[in-house]
């Protein structure tokens, strides 16, 4: 254990991280620390850990992991935006927006208004595939 919070997955397993970090890339984290009644050292969550450790690294790091597929993308966005992580959604939204074409269009126009992702809604309105 190096971190003094231990983040608890759907499969038992946990992961070490510092709250400080946590804290300074998300404002999700900062009020669930700053609103907790004791140092609780574990902080369940519900999401992927592979994309849940990419947000780690982005919060250690201020790095954007490689996002290599719109599938990662998507995943990598939705836990970004849950957690208000912005940088990290930020870095995802740039790369499903890159990555669109006619047949992805529709379905990541949905995607875009149902997660709030302006860039990728502009870019399916300026394909001219879809009206939002």
């Amino acid at each position: 254990k190096t971190g003094d919070l231990q983040i608890l997955f759907k499969d038992k397993t946990t992961a070490s991280a510092h709250a400080l970090f946590l804290a300074s890339r998300s404002p999700h984290f900062k009020e669930l620390l700053d609103s907790r009644e004791s140092d609780e050292e574990v902080i369940p969550v519900t999401v992927d850990k592979s994309i849940f450790r990419q947000l780690l690294q982005f919060c250690y790091t201020n790095e954007i992991p490689a996002i290599d597929t719109n599938t990662q993308a998507t995943a990598v966005l939705e836990v970004a935006n849950h957690f208000q992580c912005y940088g990290l959604k930020d870095a995802a939204e740039i790369s499903l927006a890159s990555c669109m074409n006619k047949k992805t269009a529709i379905d990541l126009g949905i995607f875009a208004v149902a997660h709030s992702c302006p860039l990728v809604a502009g870019r399916v309105r300026s394909s001219h595939c879809v009206e939002l």
